[in-house]
């Protein structure tokens, strides 16, 4: 969807709260269904199938963050990383880590990461540039609100 009033050239000249602000307002939508849909690429799906997994859907949990922006021509590409939980059935080793060791030996985490790109005229797409089934990789919770991050969901 196009944002009226956006352009890389303003992208440009916001500072790190600046941008915070200006995803929030401009873009919280376009975010929440860009990160949605990482559940449901290929790359996700392929990472669930090596391990004789069911596929997420469109609807799956997560929470995620973004930790860096950059612009370069006419785009401004986003770091993010979205966290997703899987529950394997029982009866199914699948040789990873549980995201909850002594309590739910079944359920793990899908790491994701992942850019946003928002074009001149404000379009949001999305990439993934991995995927990790560890539970390592999502980090201690004081590490989700760091200086660093422009804009998390921790749910």
């Amino acid at each position: 969807m196009k944002t009226d009033g956006w352009s890389t050239d303003y992208a440009r000249s916001l500072t790190k709260d600046q941008w915070t602000d200006e995803l929030q307002r401009r873009f919280m939508n376009d975010i929440w269904r860009e990160i949605n849909s990482l559940a449901v690429r290929k790359p996700v799906c392929l990472a669930l199938d090596t391990k004789g997994l069911e596929p997420l859907g469109d609807d799956a949990h997560s929470n995620w963050k973004i930790y860096n922006v950059s612009v370069s021509g006419e785009i401004s590409s986003l770091s993010v990383i979205a966290y997703f939980w899987q529950t394997a059935p029982e009866w199914q080793d699948i040789e990873v880590e549980p995201f909850l060791p002594g309590y739910d030996e079944n359920m793990f985490s899908i790491t994701v990461q992942a850019v946003l790109h928002i074009d001149n005229e404000g379009r949001l797409s999305s990439e993934v540039i991995n995927v990790l089934l560890d539970p390592d990789c999502m980090g201690p919770e004081e590490e989700w609100y760091t200086d660093d991050v422009i804009l998390a969901l921790l749910d």
